[in-house]
């Protein structure tokens, strides 16, 4: 009797944990309460599972990385506040945004299971920002936003950029899943519009959203990306499938293309707007470089940031410090850096900036792992360490800690971080 109580509690617990990932997953671009009540759910069925848990957590190195990042956190807040007395209140507010990007530990234990909660999860969340994108558009200023406006969607501009880059690689490259099978002619038929419609309403967003280091990223990400999938198809050698992603390929082409040129305009305007500060970079005359342009403010910032990171090398300043406010010449009001690593070595210092990258090598070491281990089929590898790449490159010109931004990164690196706690779980315990 006793085990059998104790063997339904442990399913309800891994059952509220599981529909914690879920209801993360469908919130994370629709509702900030409902993408925290899933936190709370997963994290509180992962304490409620502790005798399971801590044995992975006593091997797993990315969490005592995270130990020692909070101990020097909280050592660094305490000593900004006493320093800087007017700054106590953003100092303290800091906590949860930085603190919070570290949820992806206990958040990789529900994907742990591999491909199918992967899969539901990812296409929750893909459903879950379109449904957000559908209901907070104002359809009567659409018009605007196609003859050259530019738009957010009611979101933070380089953030719709990164998201909609996000989804766009992910069509690309899970389309053959949202597609199905090509025996079944009319099902296929209509699942293949459907994602061409879809694929062609999410790089119509990335191009409104006039994200310049987004689309720099998708330069720079997506073409090897896709190469890559297409070399794993043609090592099929399967006659049916050349052709049929032969003419799903011709049809992505055609769709790209339709909306390249149809938005070619936009697109010369908006790199043309950049084309002065480019030259006096070439030139390397950077007093010349105009504080109007987003290029040339970005430059300046970080010359202003590189001499204040100078200033304190290895402690920063304090994680809830705004150096920019301190920036006299540009008549824009000014919150951060528009870079996140110089934002996070200018409040942290060197020593904070090494807790970040040990945790993004494991993160990495994680998906790559899980990846020559068959855990992570290729198309899933391919979107994450695509995801990532998006976002190493974006984070060069933008800086942002928005609830949002903090959920996408944690469905990311918990994904790829899953692999070690299933490899952990495997283990015989010492």
């Amino acid at each position: 009797m006793f085990k059998f109580i104790i063997s339904q509690r442990d399913t309800i617990v891994q059952r509220a944990g599981i529909t914690g990932m879920y209801l993360f997953s469908f919130s994370m671009f629709l509702s900030k309460s409902g993408g925290n009540i899933g936190i709370v759910l997963m994290l509180l069925a992962y304490i409620l599972q502790f005798r399971a848990t801590q044995h992975s957590l006593r091997r797993d190195p990315a969490f005592f990385l995270f130990i020692g990042f909070a101990v020097y956190f909280t050592i660094r807040i305490i000593w900004a506040v006493q320093e800087f007395p007017d700054t106590a209140e953003r100092q303290i507010d800091s906590i949860a945004d930085w603190l919070y990007l570290w949820c992806f530990l206990f958040v990789a234990w529900w994907f742990k299971p591999g491909k199918k909660q992967i899969s539901i999860s990812l296409g929750l969340a893909f459903s879950g920002f379109l449904l957000g994108f559908i209901c907070s558009q104002d359809w009567s200023q659409i018009d605007l936003l196609l003859r050259g406006s530019r738009g957010s969607f009611y979101r933070q501009v380089p953030l719709m950029g990164l998201f909609s880059g996000t989804a766009t690689l992910g069509l690309l490259l899970l389309g053959q899943r949202i597609v199905g099978n090509p025996k079944k002619p009319f099902l296929f038929v209509l699942r293949l519009l459907l994602w061409l419609f879809l694929l062609g309403l999410n790089i119509e967003i990335l191009i409104i959203t006039q994200s310049l280091t987004t689309w720099i990223a998708v330069f720079i990400v997506f073409p090897p990306l896709l190469w890559i999938r297409i070399s794993h198809w043609i090592k099929l050698k399967n006659v049916t499938v050349w052709t049929y992603k032969s003419l799903v390929g011709l049809f992505i082409v055609m769709v790209a293309g339709t909306l390249l040129y149809r938005n070619v305009n936009i697109i010369e305007k908006r790199i043309s707007s950049q084309m002065e500060t480019v030259n006096n970079l070439l030139s390397f005359d950077l007093e010349k470089i105009p504080y109007t342009s987003t290029l040339g403010i970005r430059v300046h910032i970080y010359r202003y940031g590189l001499a204040r990171f100078l200033e304190r090398p290895f402690f920063g300043w304090g994680p809830g410090t705004e150096i920019t406010k301190l920036l006299d010449k540009s008549q824009r009001i000014l919150d951060h850096l528009h870079n996140t690593y110089l934002e996070i070595v200018v409040r942290f210092g060197v020593i904070g900036m090494l807790f970040v990258v040990g945790a993004i090598w494991y993160i990495v070491r994680s998906l790559w792992c899980g990846y020559k281990n068959l855990y992570f089929p290729i198309d899933y590898f391919l979107f994450i360490i695509g995801s990532l790449g998006l976002l190493v490159i974006w984070s060069f010109g933008n800086f942002r800690l928005s609830t949002e931004f903090r959920f996408y990164c944690t469905i990311i690196y918990a994904i790829a971080y899953s692999f070690t706690f299933t490899m952990s779980q495997n283990k015989p315990a010492r």
